[in-house]
């Protein structure tokens, strides 16, 4: 009696496991289809909130690394936060399916540092719970994930290579990338924003972290080579695409930041922080890089 009776728990709990086993399985890819769809819908929110900012300041789309806007940064946290927690319960035999819940995790805490910056310029980034802590744990797990595979998913894991500092640079340069200096902006407000969020030593660090997360990308797998198609944001194209589109915007970057420089110190309000020649060799090298990268001109638009 004992016996059948022990035989029929181990049997109820085996049953068990595997019940929650395949829920657990069966949750967590609705969850990423769930959550990517979430993340889409609101991406598309701030690419219309992004173009009515450009419509009304009349600025040249030069210097897009994310478009922020439309008070979505909560909406990203939220996704970012959902995506850590459930890539927690995916298996370590899946862990391609983890790796893209990091990134969506990664990509939507880019969208929320830019919100965050762009609503606080002068707001500290050092906040346990903020966007900033969600970007890093995500890209500190992807990239862990990442080296545990033979084959990592190429863009999922090159994006989660240079996330950290995508977003540092897009969210630093909020105060400033769609400024006009043609317009009647004052000497002085320019160099307030570049000397707050610009200056030599951080533009640097942020493009040398940038550079470093594309060397390792790179040594992931063949720039070129086909990736698989992304569960997150980006679908189809190489690392090759996902660069040379990174790589421009960069450039593009350091261009309007050294054209900014050069601006306020013709009018005799020079940012203390940033050396305007330094800043326009800084620009010439990023554009250098592209075209031996690619050939041709970094394209930034016109106003």
């Amino acid at each position: 009696m004992r016996m059948r009776q022990e035989h029929g728990r181990r049997s109820r709990a085996a049953l068990l496991c595997i019940l929650t086993a395949l829920v657990v399985s069966g949750c967590a890819a609705r969850t990423l289809d769930d959550l990517s769809d979430s993340y889409e819908r609101l991406t598309a929110d701030a690419n219309r909130a992004e173009t009515n900012r450009r419509s009304a300041a009349s600025a040249s789309g030069d210097s897009m690394i994310v478009p922020p806007g439309a008070n979505l940064g909560p909406g990203f946290a939220k996704v970012s936060r959902e995506a850590l927690n459930t890539a927690q319960n995916v298996p370590q035999s899946d862990l391609a399916t983890r790796i893209a819940f990091y990134r969506l995790a990664a990509s939507s805490a880019h969208f929320a540092l830019v919100e965050e910056a762009r609503a606080s310029p002068g707001a500290s980034r050092t906040d346990s719970s903020g966007a900033a802590a969600l970007l890093n744990e995500a890209q500190s797990r992807g990239n862990e994930a990442c080296a545990q595979l033979k084959t990592p998913p190429q863009r999922d894991c090159a994006y989660l290579a240079v996330a950290n500092p995508l977003g540092t640079l897009a969210a630093s340069s909020e105060a400033w990338r769609l400024t006009r200096a043609q317009d009647a902006t004052p000497p002085n407000a320019v160099r307030s924003v570049l000397d707050e969020r610009a200056s030599d030593a951080d533009f640097d660090a942020q493009l040398e972290g940038y550079e470093a997360g594309r060397r390792k990308a790179a040594a992931l797998a063949p720039m070129g080579a086909p990736a698989a198609a992304s569960t997150t944001a980006q679908h189809g194209g190489s690392v090759m695409d996902f660069f040379q589109a990174n790589d421009a915007r960069v450039a593009c970057l350091a261009r309007k930041r050294a054209d900014l420089a050069a601006w306020a110190a013709r009018r005799g309000q020079p940012p203390s922080r940033i050396d305007p020649v330094k800043a326009a060799a800084t620009a010439r090298t990023t554009e250098q890089k592209y075209r031996d990268a690619y050939g041709g001109s970094v394209q930034c638009g016109s106003a």
